[in-house]
């Protein structure tokens, strides 16, 4: 199910389309993965809302700036996904890590450029 939520990713952006409802999708898979059914009813309860860009107001065509932004921020689920898919925990860990900091910074800099 995490495979097919990052397809969805893939496909949604290099066809242009919005990909929130697809990246939210992974991220409520590793939640259900993680077997504690307080983290599915969290990422539950708070929705596609956890998806930074989904609180954005962006009436942006998909340039292909944003394509590679978006395909980069995929490219960190694909690292999750591998160290999941290779039960890894220390490698899923510091791939998780790595792309919240990552979405932190991404997060800052728009904000930056908002102001």
């Amino acid at each position: 199910t995490m495979r097919q939520a990052l397809n969805a990713v893939a496909q949604a952006v290099d066809e242009g389309r919005d990909a929130v409802a697809a990246d939210f999708q992974f991220h409520l898979e590793i939640a259900r993965a993680t077997q504690n059914s307080h983290f599915t009813e969290l990422m539950s309860t708070l929705g596609s809302m956890i998806i930074p860009r989904a609180r954005l107001q962006s009436s942006e065509d998909q340039t292909d700036e944003r394509r590679q932004y978006l395909r980069r921020v995929n490219g960190e689920h694909e690292n999750i996904f591998d160290a999941i898919v290779g039960q890894d925990p220390d490698a899923a860990r510091a791939a998780m890590r790595t792309h919240l900091a990552n979405s932190r910074e991404r997060r800052r800099r728009a904000q930056a450029e908002a102001s």
